[in-house]
C-alpha cells in the first residue's frame, strides 16, 4: 500500500501513467463527460487510468485482488484519520479556546419512515454559486 501512497496520492507517477495507458485495452472508453455544473462532469478516462494504476501497483498479477485490497484498507484508513481529526479538535478545543467536554444525552433518532424530505426545492431559498 505505500506504493498507493507514494505514487497516486498526491500526483501521479508519471511513468505509471504512461505504463497503463500503454496496457489499456483497445476498446477501453477513455471519456469526459463535462457539463456546465460542476458537479455533473464525469472524467471517466483519468479515474480508469488511476485505478487501474493503483490496481496494479498493490498486486500486478490480478488486478481483481489489488482492486480488493485498496478497497478493504479503505474503511481501516478512515477509521484512524477520523480518531486522529477527533482527537485534534478535542486537543485544540482545550488548549487554545478553553474548552472542556461534557457529557450530552442524545434522544433516540428518527427511523427512517419518519423523515420526509420535499422532493423539490424552492429556488428563492438556495443559491447555488450563482
Amino acid at each position: 500500500m505505500s506504493n498507493v501512497r507514494n505514487w497516486f496520492s498526491f500526483h501521479y507517477d508519471r511513468e505509471q501513467i504512461i505504463n497503463q495507458l500503454h496496457k489499456m485495452p483497445e476498446d477501453e472508453a477513455l471519456e469526459m463527460f463535462l457539463s456546465e455544473a460542476q458537479g455533473n462532469c464525469l472524467y471517466f478516462g483519468s479515474f480508469m487510468l488511476y485505478i487501474r494504476g493503483i490496481t496494479a501497483a498493490i498486486d500486478e498479477k490480478d488486478a481483481k485482488s489489488g482492486l480488493n485490497t485498496y478497497l478493504s484498507e479503505i474503511p481501516k484508513v478512515s477509521e484512524k484519520a477520523i480518531i486522529f481529526l477527533n482527537e485534534m479538535v478535542k486537543a485544540i478545543a482545550e488548549e487554545y479556546l478553553d474548552l472542556r467536554p461534557e457529557e450530552q444525552e442524545i434522544p433516540e433518532p428518527l427511523r427512517i419512515g419518519e423523515i420526509h424530505l420535499p422532493f423539490f426545492v424552492n429556488p428563492k431559498l438556495t443559491d447555488f454559486g450563482r
